[in-house]
């Protein structure tokens, strides 16, 4: 949902859908679901102009994936848009 709403500016919508399940405190229950949500939240609150905010949740998906011993696309393509946004390191 995230990607395809941005693109048809739906930028609002995003925040909201992709805000709770990072509210939410299930990432142990559901890791992938709460990795996903916060690169998408943090990929919206960018294209919404919100830069702080958006370091705050893609820092808050490496931070939280820090310690993993498996690679994770979507913590890499959260490092990616970290240096794109030019946020301090989590």
């Amino acid at each position: 949902m995230g990607p395809l709403a941005l693109r048809a500016g739906a930028i609002d919508e995003v925040i909201t859908r992709c805000g709770a399940p990072v509210r939410e405190c299930r990432a142990l229950n559901h890791p992938i679901r709460h990795a996903r949500a916060r690169l998408c939240l943090g990929t919206a609150l960018a294209a919404k102009g919100e830069h702080e905010r958006a370091c705050e949740a893609l820092g808050g998906l490496v931070r939280w994936r820090s310690s993993a011993t498996r690679r994770s696309v979507n913590v890499d393509e959260a490092k990616r848009r970290m240096r794109e946004l030019e946020c301090a390191p989590p």
